[in-house]
């Protein structure tokens, strides 16, 4: 009933074209990224999901001039952009920057996508309906769920033997009566990535607070199993018992002590 290959690792489609997706429903509008760029005390400095998207995740291609020219634009990210991880992360430096609650809202910049140049992703479309679709991603994860003939996430939920959320409680669980009545069509077959955060989302159980049953055991199977038969992993027989709880924050200390080490090695050389 859940994710454990016989034979050689593979990754689920219900995992990465639906569940591992609910992320998507957690990213911001805007951050408070660094010193220079911070809500506080002046909104206006906040630095919004475009402008991160610009100088931090363009393919290597950071805040392109003209898009003709290859060579033009900024080849490294620029000083004041580089990220203070104790303003994102519980480092105990202060108080960490939460992710939005996890429902099937997400922040109306990622209906506005921009490829790898910076201009809108449907540029380089030919058809009328690629261009209103390309900068939509809720509507790309759908079709694509779709495309691939996954199963409804009703359906899902009876394989695993989990809670089914359906009908008017599916309705109920949504956050605005708009997409209340949009959903109506699809309350007793719901696409999956939309079911996960449909169910995550409801007040009467998850609250956006962490993956409801369906989600969370895709999920968490998945990512199981794959480490499982790693043969690195920490599930190892020789794993660190330290290592039992590991968060992003031990990881950007740890990242922090081996740069403190590297620098001492080369100010001794």
């Amino acid at each position: 009933s859940y994710y454990d290959p016989k034979g050689d690792v593979f990754m689920p489609v219900e995992y990465s074209v639906a569940a591992y997706r609910f992320g998507h429903s957690m990213v911001r509008t805007g951050y408070d990224f660094n010193l220079n760029f911070t809500p506080f005390p002046d909104p206006n400095r906040t630095a919004t999901l475009e402008l991160l998207f610009t100088f931090t995740a363009l393919s290597g291609q950071l805040a392109p001039g003209n898009p003709a020219d290859p060579n033009d634009g900024t080849p490294t990210l620029p000083e004041n952009w580089v990220i203070q991880w104790e303003r994102i992360a519980d480092t105990g430096a202060q108080k960490p920057q939460m992710a939005r609650k996890i429902d099937p809202r997400l922040t109306p910049l990622l209906f506005k996508l921009r490829n790898v140049l910076g201009q809108p992703a449907s540029d380089d479309e030919t058809s009328a309906a690629a261009k209103d679709i390309a900068p939509k991603l809720a509507v790309r994860n759908l079709l694509r769920g779709y495309l691939m003939g996954l199963p409804t996430g009703q359906a899902v939920a009876r394989a695993l033997g989990q809670p089914v959320l359906e009908g008017d409680a599916l309705i109920e669980a949504l956050p605005t009566p708009e997409m209340k009545a949009a959903a109506q069509p699809f309350k007793t077959a719901s696409p999956l990535w939309f079911y996960v955060l449909a169910e995550a989302g409801n007040p009467k159980g998850a609250n956006g607070e962490h993956l409801g049953a369906v989600g969370s055991h895709i999920v968490a199977s998945t990512l199981y199993n794959l480490i499982q038969r790693s043969p690195i992993s920490i599930l190892g027989s020789d794993k660190d018992p330290a290592l039992a709880s590991f968060k992003l924050s031990d990881l950007l200390k740890l990242a922090d002590r081996q740069d403190s080490q590297t620098g001492r090695t080369a100010a001794a050389a």
